[in-house]
């Protein structure tokens, strides 16, 4: 019944658009100078609506290949006459321009290699527009964390609401829907109420045991990682991390590494996660990818045409799949206890993984939209500061995940797209950070920087007061300029 109505909306939007086409595009340059009047101010409460609307829109999906675009759809749409309220921030005009790109990619090598165009050239589109609507929608990391929340509540009400396939149980239902979501909406909460970062921290950690009880093992060892990197980066109002913290956070790291695989093997976290892991991980197989072993089938699908790749997945042959075994083998799995895995009953090839899929339908360039999302991410790691932190490490952390080992699904594309713009921004805000502590230009220091160093420092401190007042590095920019 839901299905069917979902058809019949999706049928009626489609013929309003035809019919209003010709009209919209001839009233563009006014509706778009009308609309940027309109929302052009930061706090405009309007803006504010439309974060929440967009967000909460993701409880349901048009019926289009999957599901890629949900409701979000229509206002990121709407938005996309408006113009940025502080520009664009770091790396998202390039991740818009790499997804339309990629579309592209994924088209021509289809028809380059005579197969049928994959779906997943609407999965990069929505990317696309979700980055774009983003960027439109927020002006610093406290709106972009809000935009973020919203939509990380829609989707995962998407998933309680409508329990699509895999999703019968709760321990499903957590696996395969709503436990990123909690964790984002809760991280984004404490980031609100508290600038401790102990307390997200520790949110962190219950969240992903509750993940590793019920199976989700991927989602504990990256809520695990984002606690470590939290605490290892402190409250510094820089990005990057202290020598000695540095030092401390590798060893953390490297003792979860080797303390939770153990704890898996024992059977803490209870004996259908043990036997799992354990027929996935084979004899002698790296631990890092016990749960995903399509990384194998990748590499070779990838070495095999890594230029224009092979336009889609169900057209990768026998011998390829067979080298991807030899791949397994050499790295201690056993590919003949998850080949259902790689290519299924119905004869659809899986390598459960954004880049992979990217790369091995589209070539180089469909690949590029996952490197991007990749660097950016990492980047953010690295160089985020200030009270949102905490969430930006969550997400830029369950980015990466994601663009390795994951494949496109319901909500993704949404998320993945607010994710890359909390990172922008944060990134945006290291910079702005810097900027300000050591005034200089290409020409080298100002002379106020000169003459008086401590007034440098006082003015670094209070702009990053109002950074983490308002997670808006631009408005923290007037505010400093307007006060010195």
């Amino acid at each position: 019944m839901l299905e069917a109505l979902g058809y019949v909306v999706a049928l009626t939007a489609a013929i309003v658009v035809i019919l209003l086409l010709p009209f919209c595009l001839w009233k563009i340059p006014k509706l778009k100078a009308s609309v940027s009047a309109r929302l052009g101010v930061s706090n405009d409460p309007r803006r504010r609506w439309l974060r929440c609307v967009t967000g909460v829109a993701a409880v349901a999906g048009l019926p289009l290949y999957g599901y890629a675009f949900s409701y979000a759809a229509i206002p990121a749409l709407a938005i996309m006459f408006a113009k940025p309220l502080a520009g664009w921030p770091a790396r998202t005009k390039s991740l818009a321009i790499w997804s339309a790109a990629g579309v592209v990619a994924l088209l021509l090598s289809a028809m380059y290699q005579q197969q049928p165009v994959s779906g997943n050239i609407l999965y990069y589109t929505a990317t696309a527009l979700f980055i774009v609507a983003g960027v439109k929608l927020t002006s610093g990391e406290a709106s972009a964390a809000q935009l973020l929340g919203w939509g990380a509540m829609g989707s995962a009400m998407f998933f309680v609401l409508f329990k699509p396939k895999n999703t019968d149980t709760f321990e499903h239902l957590w696996k395969y829907g709503i436990g990123p979501y909690v964790a984002i909406v809760c991280v984004w909460m404490l980031c609100a109420l508290t600038h401790r970062r102990l307390i997200p921290a520790v949110a962190l950690l219950v969240v992903g045991s509750a993940s590793l009880f019920l199976g989700f093992r991927s989602h504990g060892l990256v809520c695990f990682f984002t606690a470590v990197i939290l605490i290892t980066k402190g409250r510094s109002s820089k990005g990057g991390f202290p020598f000695f913290r540095l030092i401390v956070g590798a060893g953390a790291l490297y003792s979860l590494y080797r303390i939770l695989p153990a704890a898996v093997e024992s059977g803490v976290f209870g004996e259908a996660v043990r036997l799992r892991t354990a027929s996935q991980l084979g004899e002698d197989g790296p631990a890092f990818l016990a749960g995903r072993v399509e990384p194998p089938l990748s590499i070779a699908a990838i070495s095999e045409k890594w230029l224009f790749g092979w336009g889609n997945l169900d057209a990768i042959d026998f011998h390829t799949i067979s080298e991807g075994a030899d791949i397994a083998y050499s790295m201690g799995l056993l590919p003949k206890d998850f080949m259902h895995l790689w290519v299924g009953l119905d004869g659809k090839v899986s390598v459960h993984s954004l880049l992979g899929e990217g790369w091995a339908e589209g070539g180089v360039v469909g690949a590029a939209l996952p490197m991007l999302l990749l660097l950016l991410f990492l980047a953010a790691i690295w160089r985020c500061a200030g009270s949102w932190a905490p969430l930006v490490i969550l997400v830029s952390a369950l980015g990466i995940w994601d663009v390795l080992f994951s494949t496109w699904a319901y909500g993704r594309p949404l998320t993945l797209a607010f994710s890359a713009v909390v990172a922008a921004w944060a990134i945006s805000t290291s910079k702005a950070s810097i900027n300000v502590a050591d005034p200089s230009d290409d020409h080298g220091p100002t002379d106020s920087a000169q003459s008086n160093p401590s007034r440098t420092k006082v003015t670094a401190s209070r702009h990053q007061r109002l950074v983490d007042a308002s997670g808006d590095a631009s408005l923290a920019n007037l505010n400093v300029d307007a006060q010195a």
